[in-house]
């Protein structure tokens, strides 16, 4: 059962489209935990010119990943996981790793309950290369007419008492100079439990 659920996570994973993505009304999001984390001025421009097509004339994706990755220049991320699947075409490999580094951007800056940051948490107590399941994706609530950034991450611990695998999804939506968990997952509780892993009956990978 646990090689069936390994599999059916990976093949969820790399279905996850490389297009820009609706507000769903299951990413709703919990205000009463939100995080308060100003927008940079790239954020700001990236979400004044949503979308822009023309970089010549606007600030658009493109020019937002560079100053992702400059601010991140000493990171190292081990990607060989897009690399070796062969279903994905080298743009979506690209796209992918632009996504995974805007979410570890934003990992580094959302502190956890547990101690330090979600990043931090995840390289140092899930699964060998967890922080790989990790993106952001730029979204747009129909609802309010809003402009929003989706960041999910997928960490994977261990169950305390079998010691399987157990599947998690920390997803948080970036808003304004807000950062709010989804309220049907784990995300609130993982800002205010400082006994999470004892609550959820889970521990580090290793």
């Amino acid at each position: 059962m646990t090689q069936i659920r390994f599999y059916f996570y990976w093949i969820c994973l790399f279905w996850i489209p490389f297009v820009h993505a609706d507000f769903d009304e299951d990413d709703r999001a919990v205000d009463l935990y939100q995080i308060t984390l100003p927008a940079s001025q790239e954020e700001k421009m990236l979400f004044h010119d949503l979308w822009c097509n023309d970089e010549s004339v606007c600030y658009g994706e493109g020019k937002f990943d560079k100053y992702v990755l400059s601010e991140m220049k000493n990171l190292r991320l081990n990607v060989n996981v897009f690399n070796q699947n062969g279903n994905l075409t080298s743009y979506q490999k690209k796209q992918k790793l632009y996504a995974l580094h805007r979410a570890v951007y934003f990992a580094k800056q959302i502190n956890v309950a547990v101690g330090g940051s979600l990043f931090d948490l995840i390289r140092r107590c899930s699964a060998p290369n967890s922080i790989n399941n990790s993106y952001a994706q730029l979204d747009f609530d129909t609802v309010h007419d809003m402009k929003t950034m989706k960041i999910s991450f997928f960490p994977v611990f261990k169950n305390t008492t079998t010691g399987e695998a157990e599947y998690m999804e920390f997803t948080f939506i970036r808003n304004g100079d807000k950062i709010l968990p989804k309220r049907d997952l784990f995300s609130p509780d993982i800002l205010q439990q400082k006994d999470f892993f004892r609550n959820y009956g889970i521990r580090c990978w290793s």
